[in-house]
This record gives structure tokens, sequence and C-alpha cells, in this order.
């Protein structure tokens, strides 16, 4: 009797075994589809009941000790597969590649054939432990298996779902940059919140800036006074701004794929496609004539750019048929002043020496000093008319300095003896502190912008008060400079006194008297020379007017 209540015992031990390893599988299984933390405490309860009941089987069935151990190490890696099975299923997305149902499957074979082991010892009354086992296990494996298989499947079919939306949307994106490049419409918005709805919304928000920035572009194109037009590689017209009508005499339409050289002079041809080649490498400008259907010339004056990416030359063409006919007209005078003017004055000059000699009679004290101040008149009119021939010299880059090895002592003697008859005259006493540097320059035309500096000087100075003029060596140049004890130069001038024509509103300056020619002079050959020429000065305090003369070639 107490042999019978023995097994009835291990065999209810044994289904409770079988039932709490179901449990285990179902809850797994449970949770995977209602997703609740409850079904994973309940899980944890499960797995735990099932290693005590292995442990209880043990004790009641020590002669299988073996067979048991082996149960229970079975039982042990189910369990740890489970735990395996349900981390996975806690994390949302991150299947894992392992096949479960057959880990699953092989498992349950063992377990079978241990149970199949224990069942000539376990077999009472035809009970067979192993007909429930078969039976529960087959069951808890379709379900696995099942629920398994339609979770791949239902992932399988979202992320067909959420690729076709993806890509629907991507290629909305390169349909839109199409347009854009086309000039055509955009498709309606993308809608939504997400990465792809943002980089639409951003890209509209460039085509609505790349519009307006369009629109300033053609604005200021269409209302240039210069034409702006671009070229391709044969040199043919591509684009062209409506300011050709003025300037070209022709239509837009009419000028499209016709080569440059079809309006050009025939004489400018050529040297036109010269520049244009030349462009290539470095940006250029390019002067040249065009020929009006109504057969009139205009100058041009184009700036070039190329450009190897579009393959294309970018030029712009301003009109310079105004400018050069007053070029032309300017020389026209100063030839005409040259030889109008100049030469009489130099006869008049002669003139008044041979009466000053008194080749056609004495004449009184009154009329000697009338010929002395006609003298000075016509000698100042001669000085005028030398600085604008030398200014206009020197903006055509038509004067050309002779360079040659001189002495500073020797270039100031010569100025200081120039102009000590007028500073004896002014009672002003020049005083030079000179040590002698040999220099290579044009020594006339720094004998010039001497004078000038010394002149002006004399004129500005009070009686009584001293000129100093001094030249000192510095790294890379010699410096001169030229003090006085004058009126000063207020602050707004110091810089447009070296413009031509330029004075200082003072009545004491316009007492004075001056052309406005001596300091641009000054400025343009100290320039051509390679060094700069300021002032310093404050009012009723004097001036000092300092200019550099690079010194390569210098040396004491």
């Amino acid at each position: 009797m107490l042999a019978i209540l023995h097994h009835v015992e291990i065999i209810e031990t044994i289904n409770q075994i079988i039932q709490d390893e179901r449990t285990c599988q179902l809850l797994v299984v449970r949770q995977q589809w209602l997703e609740n933390t409850r079904g994973e405490q309940e899980y944890k309860e499960a797995s735990r009941q099932l290693l005590t009941d292995i442990r209880s089987l043990k004790k009641l069935t020590p002669e299988n000790r073996k067979t048991i151990e082996g149960l229970a190490d079975t039982t042990e890696k189910l369990i740890d597969l489970l735990n395996q099975l349900q981390s996975t299923i806690n994390r949302p997305g991150s299947m894992s590649e392992r096949n479960f149902p057959k880990e699953i499957s092989s498992l349950e074979e063992l377990f079978l054939r241990t149970t199949t082991a224990l069942r000539p010892e376990l077999t009472i009354c035809g009970f067979k432990i192993d007909d429930r086992l078969t039976q529960n296990s087959r069951m808890i494996k379709f379900i696995v298996v099942s629920s398994l298989t339609l979770n791949m499947v239902v992932s399988l079919l979202l992320a067909i779902a959420f690729n076709m939306s993806t890509t629907r949307r991507l290629l909305s994106l390169a349909e839109n940059s199409e347009r854009l490049a086309k000039g055509a419409s955009l498709l309606p918005p993308i809608g939504g919140n997400d990465e792809i709805s943002t980089v639409d919304r951003a890209f509209r928000n460039m085509a609505v800036a790349l519009e307006k920035a369009e629109s300033r572009e053609r604005a200021m194109i269409n209302n240039a006074i210069d034409v702006i037009c671009s070229l391709n590689s044969d040199m043919q017209f591509v684009s062209i701004s409506p300011s050709c009508r003025t300037i070209l005499g022709r239509e837009p339409q009419e000028l499209q794929k016709q080569p440059i050289t079809a309006i050009c002079l025939t004489e400018d041809a050529q040297s036109v496609v010269t520049k244009l080649k030349s462009a290539r490498s470095e940006s250029n400008t390019l002067e040249f004539r065009i020929v009006k259907p109504d057969g009139s010339v205009c100058e041009i004056l184009a700036s070039i750019l190329w450009s190897a990416t579009q393959q294309e030359y970018f030029m712009v063409m301003h009109d310079m048929s105004v400018r050069k006919s007053l070029e032309r007209l300017k020389q026209h005078i100063v030839a005409l002043i040259s030889h109008e003017l100049r030469t009489p004055l130099t006869s008049i000059r002669a003139f008044l020496a041979i009466l000053s000699s008194n080749a056609f009679g004495e004449l009184n004290e009154e009329g000697l000093i009338n010929v002395s101040r006609i003298d000075t008149e016509a000698l100042r009119l001669i000085g005028l008319i030398n600085d604008l021939l030398d200014m206009e010299r020197l903006e055509a880059s038509q004067l050309a300095l002779l360079r040659s090895s001189t002495s500073t002592d020797l270039v100031l003697a010569r100025a200081v003896n120039a102009v000590l008859p007028i500073a004896d005259q002014a009672e002003v006493i020049i005083e030079t502190q000179v040590e002698s540097f040999s220099i290579f320059a044009d020594e006339d035309r720094l004998v010039q912008v001497l004078i000038n500096l010394l002149s002006n000087a004399i004129k500005y100075s009070p009686r009584k008060t001293k000129i100093v003029v001094n030249v000192a060596e510095e790294p890379e140049q010699l410096v001169f400079t030229v003090s006085d004890q004058g009126c000063g130069i207020p602050p707004q001038y110091r810089l447009s006194i070296f413009e031509k024509f330029q004075q200082i509103e003072s009545a004491e300056y316009h007492r004075k008297g001056s052309t406005g020619l001596g300091l641009a002079i000054c400025k343009a050959i100290v320039e051509q020379h390679g060094g700069k020429i300021e002032v310093e000065s404050k009012s009723d305090n004097g001036s000092v007017f300092r200019f550099t003369i690079p010194h390569t070639h210098a040396h004491r």
C-alpha cells in the first residue's frame, strides 16, 4: 500500500512538472501578444515552481537520481531559452536572428525521452505518463511556432509598408529638385513631422529664397545701363541684357547665337578673339569698337570672366564713346594751349626783356615797374601752362622718368637756389639739415617737387620765420621733409589738397592765390618713383610736408 502511495506521489509530481513547464511556455506566448508586466511576474513564479518540483521529484526517487538530474538539466536549459525569448520580446524591434521554435522543439524532444526513461518505474494501473506529456508538448510547440511565425509575417508587412511610404516621399523630394531646376511649380507639401517632412519644408524655404534672389538679379540685369551678357565657348552670344538696344543698337533676340566678332569693327575682331582666349586663364579687360546697324561706331570697354564649370564667358560691356570723345577733346585743348598760348607768352617775355634793355629808348621808373609786373604775370601763365601739360602727361603715363644716380645735397641745393630770390623777397629763411645720400631717381623731377613745396611754404609763411628742409634715411627709403611756420592746413583738407584744382576755402589762401595743380603734380611724381606724400599740420602752427623715395639703389 505504501509503495502504491509512493508511486502515486511520484506520478502527481511528474504531472505537476509537466503542467508547470506548459504554463511557462504559455505565459511567454501570452506576454508576447498582450505585453503586460503581470504576465512577466507570473512567468517568474511558474519557472521557480518548476525547479522546486524537480527537486521534490529528486527526493522521491533517489534510485533514479541520474535520470532525474538529466530531467532537471533539460528543464533548466528550457527555462533559460524561454528567458532569452522573453528578453527579446520585451525589446520591441530587436527580434533576434535565433531560431527559437527549433531550439524549443529540440529541448521538448529531450524532455520526452527523459520522461520515457522514467516510465517503467512510474507506470501504475495502466496509466502512462508520456501520453499526457506528448499531447501537452505538441500543443505548446504549435502555439509557440504559430505565434512566432505570425509575428514575423506582421513585421515583414509593416516593414514593406514603411519602405513604400518612405520611397514615395523621397521620390517626391527628387521630383521637386528637378522641377526647381526647370523653373516649374513644386509638388504639394509632404505632410507629417518626421525628418523627411522637415527636409521638404527646408527645401521649399530654399526655393522661395532662390526665387527672390533670381527676381532681384533679373531686375538688376534688366535695368543695368551696361550690357551684361554671356558667350559660349565658340564666342557666340547665349544671353544678353535689354540694354543692348541702346548701346549695341540691336535686339537681344537678334544677337542670339551670333558671334561677337560679327558686330566688331573689322580691325578689332582679331584682338577680341585673342583677349577672349587669354581670359580663360585669368580675368581680363578689353577695349574694342562695334559697328551699329546705322553705321555709327561705338567704343566699348569690356570686363571678361571665364567659367570653366559652365564653359561660358561672362562679359560686362560699357559704352566708352563719350569718355573717349572727351579725352580727344582734352588732348586737343592741351595741344592748343601748348602751341597757341605758350609760344606767344614766350615771345611777350622776350619783347619785355628787350624793352627793359632800353632797346627802344630809356624807360622811366614807372615803366620799368610795369614791365616787371607784366613779365611776372607772363611767367606765372607759362608756369600754369607747364603745370597743365605736366599733369596731362602724368595722367596719361606719358611722362617718363629719367632716372640716374645723383645725391640728395645736389637736389636740395638746386631747389633752394631756385626759390631763394622769392624767399629773400618774402624775408623767409630757408635752412637745410641734409646728410648727403646717393639716390637713383629723376633729379629734375625731384627738384620740381621740392620747388613746389618750398614755393608754397614761402607763400604762406609770415616774415622773419624759418623753413627747414631735411632728408633722413629709413630702412627702406629716404624721407624728405619741408617744415614751415605758416598758417597751417585745416584737417578736412589734408587729403584733398593733393587732388587737381583743390584749394582751401580760406580768405588767406584766396588772397595768396593758387592754381591747385602744384601738389597734385608733386603727388604724381612721387608715386611714379614708388613713394608716398603726406602732410601733418596744426592750424596756425605750421605744416610739415613729407614724401618718401624708395632707396633700393641709394646709399651714403
